[in-house]
């Protein structure tokens, strides 16, 4: 039996609001709330999520805020999503208008407008709770329906699949459950949902739980926040420690764990690395020098114009860039000049948001993400063709996920503001490269993906 958002469902006629505690393994780390109220011909679904989490020794809190309208079939009709990390704050708010999601990014007059296409209804993550509720869960149903993420500004589809019938006890009250699991951004989900379908308790990956609590112990202190480094609980260790790896020529390694993975296999497979059966090969490329802007090349124009996050039209980007640049006409130089101005000028803060070359240029703080959204919107503007990439990075026998750059220069040649780096060291292992929808792809290898070292050399 399958269920999808456009069916009917069962009419919730009282508000309901679910608190739960958050927990990274076992130490508290948050809260969440869940509001669900109808109005109207359909509903208004409200969640508040506060974390604190310990990012590379850095205690930060991260705050998300969800508000949405729904259709009586539980279809998205508009939200308002605000998301702060920190000094970082995003911003977006969106309507359905028949296959079409129109968005605005951005507060106020600062706001910058976009529209996502959609096929067919969707609903938001703060609905499915409701969706689901109501609907006489029985064990061998599953439940389909599309989701739009405003995180990342995609629409995904998912099922979910009542497994079993369990007992279970939270806090020494016991509960008949249904245990339901379910795949988003390639990970799996399982829930345990009460005889209306209400939320008992959620497990996702790298040890995060949530588990059905009351107000006030929701609201109690997160004793455990800072214990578990939430960026080493997903690295990938290996078992050689790599001495300068910033002055490795190439490297050869072993991936595991990909099998039932979606992969980007030309991202895999291009340019300085290659891909073939288990084994991943990267070369440091070398840099041109001189060569000529491509012009109005077709294929090179997806990597001149403005995307969501990389706001290269904007004036104040214009004017940076135009300040950076200068006098110079070598593309070469007038990259390096860019990666250097990147490099300097912001400051190196964990954060956990969704990345804006805009924001990141008028707040200069950031991580990967800020900096390599920053950096394609400044070459961009300057006329060269630049993207963001997305994978993993080597630090302290481990591997990091980690964004960066490539940029054309005749052929794509790797860049990292971070580290300050033309062409980046061969331990950056590119998953995927692209936009927002095409950097979450990768959430998919977050705890299966293992790597093993089989060759590497220097200079």
């Amino acid at each position: 039996i399958k269920t999808t958002v456009a069916e009917a469902s069962a009419p919730i006629s009282e508000p309901l609001t679910e608190w739960m505690e958050i927990y990274l393994k076992k130490d508290k780390i948050g809260y969440s709330e869940r509001h669900i109220s109808p109005v109207g011909e359909g509903y208004l679904v409200r969640e508040e999520m506060l974390l604190k989490l310990n990012l590379m020794g850095r205690v930060s809190a991260l705050k998300a805020v969800t508000q949405a309208t729904l259709g009586k079939d539980f279809s998205l009709q508009g939200f308002h999503f605000l998301l702060t990390s920190g000094a970082v704050r995003f911003e977006a708010k969106g309507n359905v208008e028949h296959e079409a999601i129109r968005i605005t990014i951005g507060e106020g007059k600062k706001g910058r407008k976009t529209v996502i296409p959609i096929s067919g209804p969707v609903t938001i993550s703060t609905g499915v709770p409701g969706l689901i509720k109501g609907r006489g869960l029985q064990v061998g149903r599953s439940f389909s329906f599309s989701l739009f993420d405003p995180s990342v500004m995609a629409q995904q589809e998912a099922t979910v699949r009542v497994l079993a019938r369990e007992s279970m006890e939270i806090k020494g009250v016991s509960y008949a459950a249904f245990r339901v699991e379910g795949e988003f951004l390639g990970q799996k989900m399982t829930f345990w949902l009460d005889d209306e379908g209400g939320v008992l308790k959620e497990e996702g990956p790298i040890g995060l739980t949530l588990v059905r609590a009351s107000e006030a112990a929701a609201l109690g202190d997160f004793e455990g926040s800072g214990r578990e480094d939430i960026y080493r609980l997903a690295a990938v260790p290996v078992k050689i420690k790599l001495w300068q790896p910033e002055m490795l020529t190439f490297i050869k390694l072993r991936a595991g764990g990909l099998e039932g993975v979606a992969l980007d296999t030309f991202a895999l497979d291009s340019g300085r690395q290659s891909f073939e059966g288990d084994t991943i090969a990267i070369k440091r490329e070398k840099v041109p020098d001189p060569y000529q802007l491509p012009g109005r090349v077709p294929d090179m124009q997806e990597y001149l114009k403005p995307e969501l996050g990389i706001e290269s039209d904007h004036p104040l980007i214009i004017k940076a860039a135009a300040g950076i640049v200068g006098e110079l006409q070598s593309p070469v130089r007038i990259t390096v000049k860019i990666m250097g101005w990147v490099f300097e000028s912001i400051e190196k803060m964990p954060v956990m948001s969704v990345p804006s070359a805009i924001e990141v240029l008028e707040k200069r703080v950031g991580d990967c993400n800020e900096h390599a959204v920053l950096a394609a919107a400044l070459l961009r503007a300057a006329g060269i063709p630049a993207r963001v990439c997305v994978g993993l990075v080597y630090k302290d026998s481990a591997f990091y996920y980690h964004a960066w750059n490539e940029v054309y220069l005749g052929s794509w040649i790797s860049m990292d503001t971070v580290s300050n780096q033309m062409p980046a060291d061969p331990t950056h292992i590119k998953l995927s490269h692209g936009g927002l929808d095409k950097q979450a792809s990768i959430m998919g290898l977050l705890g299966k993906i293992s790597l093993e070292i089989l060759a590497y050399g220097y200079d």
